[in-house]
């Protein structure tokens, strides 16, 4: 097998898209075979690659990992031990980290080692499932996804008048399955019983306003200390447009519901006004029709750069 074919079937995304911080690696023989892969959702599921470079590190020449590996994510001092142990010829990562972010152990080890160290070029799959990992080593946070929803008018609408919608249901279980941790807000509450149908579990009941920023950031840098990387929060429209404007938004799944009634969405409070919230720097990724509305997707182009311009 080409190596290069070889790397980019390791790569293909399994999460439709919408994984944004998943570890895939693969190793290599010396006629570059494959001869294992894995993948899994940082801070969410087992780390399987220390075991498979011992168990096949006797015939294994090339390592290939989607994201250069750093402390925040990855025991850089078992990997390392790992692969002193064994004799690997090259390594190849498909997202790697600037000089100045570079992990230091790793970095270090790098300037010991005979085998060669090679970085795809341009590997956009590479970049959209290692924007968490990136993001949790150089700004101590993980990737937020905030998932709201409005009413036709840009009023606050809640979640659960489109949760029973089939298109609504099936995104958000995939959603739900690619994030290491799930939030519900207060304003969002309601939807605690309907996470967990869908087989996730949520920390219910998290306040979002400007006075609690300082401890929503102390309780990101804590997930990233057990490796989670990714966060999908449910909010309501103000407490997405606080957490926008406090810069700890990455991604946006947005709702337009149409058809409820204006007195329901009141119930919940006033309308926003459509200046307050500030989309300059976003950009739309992907719509899409639901049942009695639409779905949008962006993401924020400083999130964006952070991850593509890692290397």
């Amino acid at each position: 097998m080409n190596l290069e074919n070889g790397i980019i079937q390791v790569i293909n995304d399994k999460s439709g898209g919408l994984g944004r911080a998943i570890l895939a690696w693969a190793l290599f023989d010396k006629n570059n075979t494959l001869l294992v892969k894995d993948s899994h959702i940082l801070g969410k599921q087992k780390e399987t690659l220390l075991k498979a470079l011992d168990s096949y590190g006797a015939v294994a020449q090339t390592l290939f990992i989607s994201v250069e590996p750093a402390a925040s994510f990855i025991d850089v001092q078992k990997l390392t031990a790992v692969l002193d142990s064994i004799q690997l010829q090259k390594i190849v990562i498909g997202c790697g980290f600037s000089a100045a972010h570079q992990c230091n152990q790793w970095s270090a080890w790098l300037t010991k080692q005979t085998c060669s160290v090679e970085y795809l070029e341009q590997s956009t799959v590479s970049a959209r499932i290692s924007r968490g990992a990136v993001q949790a080593h150089i700004l101590n946070r993980p990737w937020v996804t905030c998932v709201s929803a409005a009413n036709l008018n840009g009023g606050r609408a809640s979640l659960a008048q489109i949760e029973t919608d089939i298109g609504f249901k099936s995104y958000l279980k995939q959603l739900l399955t690619v994030n290491a941790a799930v939030w519900c807000s207060t304003g969002a509450a309601e939807l605690s019983t309907f996470i967990e149908n869908m087989g996730s579990t949520a920390l219910g009941n998290v306040v979002i306003n400007t006075d609690e920023i300082k401890d929503l950031q102390h309780r990101f840098s804590q997930l990233v200390k057990t490796s989670a990387c990714s966060v999908c929060i449910f909010c309501d429209m103000a407490e997405l447009n606080c957490l926008m404007q406090a810069g700890l938004v990455d991604e946006i799944v947005h709702h337009v519901v149409s058809g409820c009634p204006s007195e329901q969405s009141q119930a919940i409070d006033e309308p926003l006004n459509s200046s307050e919230i500030d989309f300059s720097n976003w950009k739309l990724v992907s719509s899409a029709p639901l049942g009695n509305g639409s779905r949008v997707v962006l993401i924020n182009n400083t999130s964006d750069s952070t991850v593509t311009g890692a290397r």
